[in-house]
Parts: structure tokens; sequence; C-alpha cells
């Protein structure tokens, strides 16, 4: 603590926004170099969720204070657990929660953002997000969208046969009437 800072003077930092069981994470971290936020032992029904809220609270305290060998161990946790198969054979990926305290967090183009883009572009269906889409931050949805579309291979020639689009009188008459374009 070096510096014309309040902080040097005083030899105190205040982190009011922080969760004294981030800085207890975090510290144990420094300590012991292991990650302390899954429960223990892990429950049957376990999904992770409480893990990545834990891990996105735990880089963006890294982001603020710079410590980049904890934003480093909090996103590989990140990705193994998105990878990790759960009890029921299932794998689980941050959810709103977890993506709206790292937005919230973090600057644009951090790497915590790029991860889970591209954790939920290979992982996610649209299930996944469904029906809380709308409460996405949107510099997410707009990240995942390019992503995803970066991603695809481009070829007019495997769009589908034109008749999936052209109605036929079956289709019509399911819907309700329409007036017609030209009147007479």
């Amino acid at each position: 603590m070096d510096g014309d800072w309040k902080e040097a003077n005083e030899r105190v930092v205040n982190f009011p926004e922080d969760d004294p069981e981030t800085f207890k994470t975090y510290i144990h971290l420094l300590y012991t170099g292991n990650l302390a936020v899954q429960p223990d032992p892990i429950p049957d029904k376990y999904r992770g969720n409480e893990e990545y809220v834990s891990l996105a609270k735990l880089y963006v305290l890294a982001e603020r204070i710079q410590d980049i060998e904890t934003k480093n161990a909090a996103l590989k946790a990140f990705i193994i657990s998105a990878r990790e198969t759960r009890a029921d054979d299932t794998t689980c990926l941050p959810g709103l929660r977890t993506i709206c305290i790292i937005y919230d967090g973090t600057p644009a183009g951090s790497l915590a953002r790029k991860a889970l883009v591209d954790l939920y572009s290979v992982s996610a269906g649209s299930r996944s997000m469904s029906p809380d889409i709308p409460s996405y931050p949107e510099e997410f949805l707009y990240e995942l969208l390019s992503n995803v579309l970066d991603k695809r291979p481009r070829d007019p020639k495997k769009l589908p046969a034109i008749s999936k689009y052209v109605e036929t009188k079956a289709s019509t008459s399911t819907r309700s009437m329409h007036r017609p374009l030209v009147t007479q």
C-alpha cells in the first residue's frame, strides 16, 4: 500500500460491495492454493449453481484487486465444473445469477465474459435460458448471438428447401383468415 491513496495512509482497504464469504474463499485460496466452493460431501442432487455464484463473486473481487492468479483459478474452476457430469448424469452451466454477477462486475472484453459466452455457445440449448431470456444482460445476449453466428458454417446451398416456406391451402385453412391484398 504505497502512494498517495487514502488506503496507503490509513493502511486499511474497504470492500463494501463484497460479502464476507467471498473474502473467506479468497483467503482460503491464498493460504491453501485450493478453491473451497463445493459443499463437502456433495449432495446427490447437487447442480453446482451455488458453486458458480461463489466463483463469479471471487472472480469479480479478483478483478477489482487485480489478482490475475485468482481470476485464472476461478475461470479454470468454472470450466471444469461445466464439463463435470453430475450424479443425475447431466451437466450444469452457470445460470442467470452468475452471468449477471460477472457482467455487472467486469469490464467489456473480460475473459470471464468470454468464457461464459463460449460455454453457452457450445453447450446450451434454447431451453437453457428460457423463460428468463429478457432478464439476461443485453451484452451477454449480443455476444452469445455473435459467437454462435460466427461459429456456424455458412453455406447458402444448405438452406432448407423452398417448399418449407411456401404456404398451401391446407396450411392457410388452419390459420385465421386474412384480407386479400388486392381487391377487385
